[in-house]
């Protein structure tokens, strides 16, 4: 029984210590990214032009998105498989609100914004920074 309690204790340490847990942590309260903070999962997508949409288990995928406020860092995970890792950092690219991959000089225009009564992050069509490339694509994720 002693051993057992002794495992519990040392899981539970290792658990609430794990700085990678966006869950867990509060985001720095001072941080330009505090409102981004956290695990975002898709949950909507309008497709460009043609402002078709799909959502939930029609979209064919998973895809999250991990804001790490404190470490100032972008993670874009589909399938469970990594596909866009960044430092990031706000910005305005032509007169829009933008998230900026500083890694990559590739960002996203966002906004905030309900959709069935989730509070969700929309991040627009990446592009190139300086360049404007906007076709109405709109990706809801929804904060996990």
């Amino acid at each position: 029984m002693r051993k057992i309690a002794i495992l519990l204790g040392f899981t539970l340490l290792f658990y609430s210590c794990n700085k990678r847990n966006l869950d867990c942590c509060e985001p720095p309260p001072n941080s330009e990214l505090s409102e981004f903070h956290g695990e975002w999962e898709l949950v909507r997508v309008v497709n460009g032009f043609t402002q078709t949409e799909e959502a939930g288990e029609d979209l064919g995928f998973e895809e999250r998105v991990l804001i790490d406020a404190e470490q100032k860092t972008f993670t874009r995970m589909r399938d469970n498989v990594r596909k866009e890792y960044s430092k990031i950092e706000k910005g305005i690219q032509h007169n829009l609100d933008a998230l900026v991959l500083v890694d990559t000089q590739m960002y996203y225009t966002y906004s905030f914004e309900e959709w069935e009564g989730k509070h969700c992050l929309v991040l627009g069509q990446e592009a190139v920074v300086g360049q404007v490339l906007y076709d109405g694509a709109a990706h809801y994720y929804s904060k996990r």
